[in-house]
């Protein structure tokens, strides 16, 4: 990714520190669906929070202005929130998936649409990442096999953050990647999940 310098990123954590506050400040979002998403499944919850503060530092470093911002990081913040109607057999599930169960598991961006889609707090802009994150840019993801630039691009750069943080995490079934291998992954999966570019501005 493009190189930050030390001032220039001391600066992007602060403006991103801020972003999250205003972010989990806001009422309909914290009290609607952020405790009880924790309550839930805190991994999911962890999960939320980590990938939106990555997108977040991603839109920062694209020059995205504040509002551009706050629609990133609600919407990446909420991106999982369908997950609170899927069973936790499936969610905390120590091992691959039936084909029954993941089809369950991709109702998630569909159900978290719904669920937020009535918010006054988050735009269309927001609302487009909670049900395209899974969306990918060779058309093969789901749940409407949107391909290249039918994807909304505020979907596309949480798919980046979503994938990031979920290789870098523990897991039941796999232990974390570390970062670089993490980041490597990603890069040599341009033109499925992203347009490279977005991975090296």
């Amino acid at each position: 990714m493009h190189n930050v310098s030390n001032g220039d990123f001391k600066e992007t954590l602060k403006t991103i520190n801020e972003l999250v506050e205003y972010l989990i400040d806001n009422k309909e979002v914290n009290f609607m669906y952020l405790t009880e998403l924790k309550t839930y499944d805190n991994y999911t919850f962890v999960h939320s929070l980590n990938s939106c503060v990555v997108s977040l530092f991603l839109g920062v470093q694209m020059a995205y202005s504040k509002a551009m911002l706050i629609d990133l990081g609600a919407g990446t913040l909420l991106h999982d929130i369908g997950k609170m109607k899927v069973p936790q057999s499936i969610l905390n599930k120590n091992g691959k998936l039936t084909e029954e169960e993941y089809d369950v598991m991709k109702t998630h961006p569909e159900i978290g649409y719904e669920m937020i889609k009535s918010m006054n707090s988050i735009n269309e802009r927001g609302k487009s990442i909670v049900l395209e994150h899974h969306e990918r840019y060779d058309g093969k993801g789901y749940p409407y096999g949107l391909k290249g630039n039918e994807i909304s691009k505020y979907a596309r750069i949480a798919c980046v953050s979503d994938v990031y943080d979920a290789l870098i995490s523990d897991r039941i079934y796999r232990k974390a990647f570390p970062p670089n291998e993490a980041y490597e992954f990603i890069l040599a999966s341009s033109g499925t999940f992203l347009i490279r570019k977005l991975l090296t501005f």
